[in-house]
């Protein structure tokens, strides 16, 4: 959430940005009144703080930064997903213990992260 609320911020920045390049208008400061007033300070700030933490992260991470990351609930855990067409699932009948079978045509690898993500 912290990446999406940063490159947000980003977004509106580098679009400021390109106003006063293409326009020469400063659309933050333009909206708060001055460069000087206070808001449009703190609105600089943010940017530059967001620009800080995604140089941060892109060294951390070496630049794989994952924006907005959904959670997988519980019940869809990449299990139904590999049954067969004309079959029902029910929570119950989930083993959460044991890789489900391979119904597809394709050989059986040992590395059961490809299904689940």
């Amino acid at each position: 959430m912290m990446n999406l609320l940063a490159i947000l911020i980003l977004i509106v920045g580098g679009l400021n940005w390109a106003s006063i390049g293409f326009l020469q208008y400063d659309f933050i400061a333009g909206f708060f009144g001055t460069q000087a007033s206070i808001f449009s300070r703190l609105i600089y700030i943010c940017i530059g703080i967001a620009t800080l933490y995604f140089i941060f992260m892109t060294f951390k991470y070496k630049g794989n930064i994952k924006i907005y990351d959904r959670k997988k609930s519980h019940k869809n855990d990449g299990y139904i997903y590999n049954q067969p067409p004309n079959t029902t699932t029910t929570h119950a009948n989930i083993n959460h213990n044991t890789v489900p079978p391979n119904y597809s045509n394709t050989p059986t690898t040992n590395n059961h992260k490809d299904i689940l993500s």
